[in-house]
């Protein structure tokens, strides 16, 4: 399973990954919790899916916990260091051929922030 955050595609098959345990602390967060926490990482980081994978996959996890039918987050940063409240977020399901078509960009190094939002976030309706 791939996992789209902003315009990284994760791949969660790996043993690199894995959803949080059901008895920690964090099953009583609801997801307005997890949609805080992101926005929060990325207005401190606005390329954290880039540079902290760790975070980003435990993030990825809280997300998958609490809405397990997406499989692409976008936390829009409108500057570094802003509030968390201003940090806009949006999720997804994308289908297998554009999640292919994403990880086939990634590996051939043609991954960008505008070729995300062309092919995923601006055929959204919203």
């Amino acid at each position: 399973m791939h996992f789209l955050l902003n315009d990284v595609v994760f791949n969660l098959s790996g043993g690199n990954f894995s959803l949080p345990p059901a008895d920690t602390n964090s099953a009583r967060l609801k997801i307005n919790d997890v949609i805080h926490l992101g926005a929060e990482l990325f207005s401190a980081n606005p390329n954290l899916a880039h540079e902290d994978p760790a975070r980003s996959l435990r993030l990825i996890g809280l997300i998958l916990s609490k809405v397990s039918n997406v499989n692409a987050a976008l936390f829009f940063v409108p500057k570094k260091g802003c509030p968390p409240q201003q940090v806009s977020y949006r999720f997804a399901e994308l289908s297998f051929p554009i999640m292919a078509e994403l990880v086939n960009q990634q590996a051939k190094g043609n991954m960008t922030p505008a070729y995300v939002n062309s092919q995923v976030w601006a055929r959204l309706p919203g």
